[in-house]
């Protein structure tokens, strides 16, 4: 009986044995998997080329990681992300109901080991325009890229880039307000606001080039520019009072002959000169009519400040 005992006992301490030895590169390789190590120095810097891009252009990103271990393995990711709201969840800005932004928006760069420095390039794609049922591609807007050096899913560092301008279009909501009836020999007075598809946030600068023309020709009669225009939301405002300016001693657009007229603005980004659309006034006449320049009204003053209200 104590034999059987003895064997038992041995058998159980065998497979003990064989279960320890079984699990032990199970656990050396969870040790090795988790043992990741990081300078605390490491820096990122990520770039682009332009302040603006066309769409359907690849955009070009450059990294550079510095101060890496040599010994451990580094991934980078990146993701685009909107400067109005700083913010990377892209679909979740477009709609309450949020969404996964596309697939061409985020990714992931494997730097391996081996390297105290390493330069990486990944090209962004454009995923389409925007379109709402169901949500899909991304709108002309201001962008920038965010990086993250990571280490087993820990983010030691992060980084943007600058930012930029994806597309944009001036908007048919862009108008000239009404201009009134002028005289001949006497400037335009205008104003108007120019829109744009997208939050420009100070990002580019815009020029303004208004010309003066008669009903039916294409040749302007007199022509202004303005430069250098901001814009932080979507639109900036133009005006021109008609009167002479001080520094050429002549109103911007001046109406020397009589007949129908319109005027119309070109809007171009002041980076390029890119044409981003044309805005054009109603129809208004310039007369021709004598008058002395010194004409007047004279309105006499009423015989009271009070008067009690007349019941009809």
């Amino acid at each position: 009986m104590r034999k059987i005992e003895n064997t038992k006992f041995i058998g159980l301490l065998f497979t003990l044995v064989m279960v320890a030895a079984s699990t032990a590169p199970l656990l050396a390789s969870a040790s090795h998997d988790t043992d990741a190590r990081a300078t605390g120095n490491e820096t990122l810097s990520v770039s682009i080329n332009e302040e603006v891009y066309d769409r359907g252009t690849g955009i070009a990103v450059s990294v550079i990681a510095s101060n890496l271990d040599s010994n451990t393995e580094y991934s980078l990711e990146w993701e685009l992300c909107l400067v109005q709201y700083n913010q990377c969840n892209i679909y979740d800005q477009y709609a309450a109901e949020g969404g996964t932004d596309p697939a061409e928006t985020e990714g992931t760069i494997d730097l391996g080991s081996g390297n105290m420095l390493t330069t990486s390039t990944f090209t962004f794609t454009d995923p389409g325009l925007i379109t709402w049922s169901p949500l899909s591609g991304i709108g002309n807007d201001s962008y920038f890229f965010n990086v993250e050096l990571v280490v087993q899913g820990v983010i030691l560092v992060e980084e943007k880039s600058s930012n930029f301008v994806y597309g944009g279009e001036l908007t048919s909501n862009s108008y000239i307000s009404q201009i009134d009836n002028v005289l001949k020999n006497n400037g335009v007075p205008f104003n108007g606001r120019a829109y744009f598809d997208f939050t420009n946030l100070n990002i580019l600068q815009f020029d303004l080039d208004c010309g003066l023309y008669e009903d039916g020709s294409t040749a302007p009669e007199d022509t202004h520019s303005w430069e250098n225009f901001n814009a932080w939301s979507n639109y900036f405002i133009f005006q021109s009072n008609g009167q002479i300016n001080a520094s050429t001693g002549t109103p911007e657009l001046f109406a020397a002959n009589p007949g129908t007229y319109r005027i119309e603005c070109d809007v171009l980004r002041d980076l390029d000169d890119e044409l981003l659309g044309t805005i054009v006034s109603n129809n208004f006449q310039v007369i021709d009519a004598d008058v002395t320049g010194l004409e007047a009204i004279d309105v006499a003053d009423l015989s009271s400040v009070f008067f009690d209200r007349v019941d009809t």
